[in-house]
């Protein structure tokens, strides 16, 4: 039964490290639709009709037909009479990378030193040195820099994208300039155990906004 088709679906792919919450609320929302219409296989038609009736915009309805397919040629794999539904695939939005020059991190590192300190976050500047440093010398991605508890600091990146831990080696330098941004934050983190703060845990929206106005005042990027 389809019901049972996406359980085993699902299962494997978070095997192989996938989340899929989304994913799997769709595929299941499919399934219970194609039953409902009395399909024991997956059809194109169905499928089509099933994206064209909870989808908003041509992009969701593309994304909930992608799924749809990756959930059919799993299936397709072991019976023949499922049938892949047909999905455009739009154009990559992502943005070139950018790598700063090395001149263009020093003025960062200053811009960050020169930021405002505001009330509620006492460690503003050290925080943004230390972070900006950080990222450039390790090539963290920044979610994992925000997630970095205390216990973490020979820098073992637990649960990275794909569910994996992995150890970052670290240049003398940055191991000293980490030690020096510790003995500041000890005088006001309180009892938290992340290493980066803004008088509580940091979003990524709150470093993003402060990252933009470090590039703005380096005139970096």
């Amino acid at each position: 039964m389809l019901i049972d088709d996406v359980d085993r679906y699902i299962e494997l792919r978070r095997s192989l490290g996938f989340k899929l919450a989304k994913t799997a609320r769709h595929v299941t929302a499919f399934a219970s639709y194609a039953v409902d219409q009395g399909d024991t296989h997956v059809r194109r038609e169905t499928a089509i009709a099933w994206a064209a009736a909870v989808s908003s915009t041509p992009r969701s309805h593309q994304r909930r037909l992608q799924e749809i397919a990756l959930f059919a040629r799993f299936l397709y794999a072991e019976d023949h009479e499922h049938e892949v539904p047909h999905h455009p695939r739009s154009p990559a939005t992502r943005p070139a990378p950018y790598i700063y020059t090395p001149e263009e991190l020093a003025r960062m590192l200053d811009a960050a030193d020169n930021l405002r300190r505001q009330k509620p976050s006492p460690l503003r500047r050290h925080i943004y040195v230390m972070l900006v440093g950080l990222l450039a010398s390790t090539g963290l991605r920044i979610s994992e820099a925000l997630n970095l508890r205390l216990d973490d600091l020979l820098l073992h990146i637990r649960l990275t994208k794909f569910n994996k831990s992995r150890l970052v080696p670290m240049h003398r330098t940055v191991v000293e300039a980490l030690h020096a941004y510790l003995a500041i934050r000890r005088r006001f983190a309180g009892m938290d155990d992340h290493v980066f703060l803004d008088a509580k845990p940091m979003s990524l929206r709150t470093a993003q906004s402060n990252f933009n106005v470090i590039l703005r005042k380096a005139e970096a990027g």
